[in-house]
C-alpha cells in the first residue's frame, strides 16, 4: 500500500500561525452527579467554570459524551498490590469477594502486583491481540481464593521501607506495573480505568527528596508515566485499606489536606478509604460517561509549583470531580513530529470512539489500484483552538490496509493536516462537519482499509474500517 502525495479539504489548509505566547492545554475528565449521586448528563458549556489557582481560565472545548449504547466497551482493570505492607493476606480474600459481583463484566480485568521489579501476575488479562477472547467471566473469583490460600503460606509481604518526607523510597516496582497496565489498556481506544487497592501511589518531585541524581530520576518516571496515563485516557481510582485519612467528603471520597497529588488526584480518579465495591463501581461508571474538557491555562509558571485546579457549576445540587491540580514539570505539550499516539491507534484492538467519522472510496477510473477517499469528521469532537479571529485545528491522518490473507499493511507516515476556520467557518463546520479527500494506492489483494483521524491537539482519535471492492482487470 502506497500513500499519494495529492491532499486537499474543503478549507484551506495553512501552517498554524505564530501567536505570541504558545498555549499551555490542560485536558479534564469531569464527571457530574446530583445530589443522589446520580450522573447529569444536561449541563451546557457555559454552567461549567475552571479555576486555576484562584483565576478563572479560559475553556476552549467542551464536550459531553456518554455511551449510552454500551457498543464501545469501557475498561476497568483492578490492581491488588501485594506488595503494600498494609494490604494484609486477609484483605486479598476481601478483594475478591469485593470483586464477585462484578465478575460477569466482560470488561472487568485483574492483576496482582507480587514482584519488586513491578511484574504482573494476570488473573484475568487484558487481550493481547485483536480478537482474542477474554477468559470466562462466570466463577474466575472462586477459582482464585484456592489459589491465594496457597500464595498466603508462600508469599509474605515486604516490610516497609526506609520512608523520608513521608514517602517510601521504593516506588519503581509500583509505577513499572502502573506503566505497564497503562501500555496494555492503551491498546483499547476509549475511556479506562485503574483501580488500584492498597496505599496510594503518590507523584514524587525532586524537592521532596533533595537535589540527587535519584530524585531527578524519579521525576522524570512520574513525569512519563502521567502522559502515559494521560495519551491513554484512564483514570485512577484507589482502594486505600486500613489507613488514616484527614477527611472525607459527603460520598465517602478522601480529601487530601495536603498538596502532593496521587495519581487519582492527577488523572481526574478518586480515592476511597476500605471500599474497593465502590471505587470500582465508580471506576464503571465515569468510564460510561462525563464532560471532557480543555482549557488554556493563563497561570504563570511561576507563581507555584504546584497548579490547583478547581471545577465549578452554576446549576444547583451538582457536583463535579475532576483532578485536583497539576505539576507543569509534569505536563508534555504535543509534540507535532511526535507520531506514538497515531500508531498507538494503529495497533488498537477496537476502533477508536473519540472521534466520530465516516469514510467514502472509489477504485479510480484509470488506475484500479488507486482509490478516491473522502473522509468526514464530526468537528464538534475536535478541539479548535482560538487564535485571535480564527479557529485552528490540528489534525493526523492515517491509513491502514488489511489484503484478504490477513495481514497489516500501514500507508507509512500520518498525513498531517492544520488549518485556520474563521467564525463563520467554525460555525459552519459544527453543523455540517469537515470532509478531507485522499488518493491511496493500494495493490489488488487488500479487502478492507481502517481509516485513522488523530486530534493532535486533544489527544483523541476515531477510527473506522471500510471494504475495498477488487480493483477489476482492465479491458483489452
Amino acid at each position: 500500500m502506497r500513500a499519494c502525495g495529492r491532499l486537499a479539504a474543503g478549507f484551506a489548509m495553512a501552517a498554524f500561525a505564530l501567536s505570541a505566547r504558545s498555549p499551555r492545554l490542560i485536558k479534564l475528565q469531569v464527571s457530574a452527579v446530583d445530589e443522589k449521586g446520580l450522573p447529569v448528563s444536561d449541563l451546557r458549556p457555559e454552567d461549567i467554570h475552571v479555576f486555576e489557582n484562584g483565576e478563572s481560565q479560559p475553556i476552549v472545548f467542551s464536550r459531553h459524551w456518554q455511551d449510552a449504547t454500551s457498543e464501545t466497551p469501557h475498561v476497568v482493570t483492578v490492581l491488588l498490590n501485594l506488595l503494600d505492607p498494609a494490604v494484609q493476606p486477609f484483605q486479598w480474600e476481601q478483594t475478591i469477594h469485593a470483586l464477585k459481583r462484578f465478575e460477569a463484566a466482560d470488561d472487568l480485568y485483574f492483576y496482582l502486583l507480587t514482584n519488586p521489579s513491578g511484574v504482573l501476575l494476570p488473573v484475568r488479562g487484558l487481550p493481547e491481540t485483536a480478537g482474542q477472547a477474554a477468559q470466562p467471566a462466570a466463577g474466575w473469583t472462586d477459582r482464585l481464593i484456592p489459589q491465594l490460600d496457597a500464595m498466603r503460606s508462600l508469599f509474605r509481604p515486604p516490610l516497609p521501607g526506609s520512608r523520608k518526607g513521608g514517602f517510601d523510597t521504593d516506588l519503581t516496582g509500583a509505577y513499572a506495573a502502573a506503566e505497564t497496565l497503562a501500555s496494555k489498556m492503551s491498546l483499547l481506544p476509549g475511556p479506562k480505568a485503574l483501580v488500584w487497592i492498597g496505599r496510594e501511589p503518590l507523584f514524587v518531585r525532586s524537592e521532596d527528596w533533595g537535589a540527587s541524581a535519584s530524585a531527578h530520576q524519579m521525576d522524570d518516571k512520574m513525569s512519563h508515566l502521567l502522559s502515559v496515563l494521560d495519551r491513554a485516557d484512564i483514570r485512577v481510582y484507589t482502594a486505600r485499606l486500613t489507613l488514616p485519612i484527614s477527611s472525607t467528603d459527603a460520598n465517602d471520597v478522601v480529601v487530601r489536606t495536603d498538596e502532593r497529588p496521587g495519581l487519582s488526584d492527577a488523572t481526574s480518579g478518586r480515592t476511597y478509604l476500605d471500599d474497593i465495591v465502590k471505587a470500582v463501581s465508580q471506576a464503571s461508571s465515569d468510564s460510561r460517561q462525563g464532560y471532557r474538557i480543555v482549557y488554556d491555562s493563563q497561570t504563570p509558571d511561576s507563581v507555584t509549583k504546584y497548579h490547583k485546579i478547581e471545577v465549578k457549576t452554576d446549576r444547583r445540587g451538582v457536583h463535579l470531580y475532576t483532578k485536583r491540580g497539576y505539576d507543569p514539570q509534569m505536563i508534555q505539550d504535543p509534540d507535532p513530529t511526535h507520531r506514538e499516539f497515531a500508531y498507538t491507534m494503529v495497533d488498537a484492538l477496537r476502533e477508536a470512539p473519540g472521534i466520530s467519522l465516516r469514510a467514502t472510496v472509489a477504485r479510480g477510473a484509470r488506475d484500479p489500484n488507486l482509490a478516491h477517499f473522502q473522509v468526514h469528521v464530526n468537528a464538534a469532537d475536535l478541539l479548535l483552538l482560538p487564535d485571535g479571529k480564527s479557529y485552528r485545528g490540528k489534525l493526523s491522518l492515517l491509513f491502514v490496509s488489511y489484503p484478504k490473507d490477513g495481514r497489516k499493511m500501514v500507508s507509512g507516515d500520518p498525513i498531517p493536516i492544520s488549518f485556520n476556520l474563521s467564525r463563520e467557518q467554525r460555525d459552519i463546520a459544527l453543523r455540517s462537519g469537515l470532509s478531507f479527500p485522499a488518493d491511496v494506492g493500494f495493490d489488488s489483494s487488500i479487502r478492507a482499509v481502517r481509516v485513522i483521524v488523530c486530534d493532535d491537539l486533544a489527544q483523541s482519535a476515531g477510527s473506522v474500517i471500510i471494504p475495498i471492492a477488487p480493483a477489476r482487470e482492465p479491458e483489452h
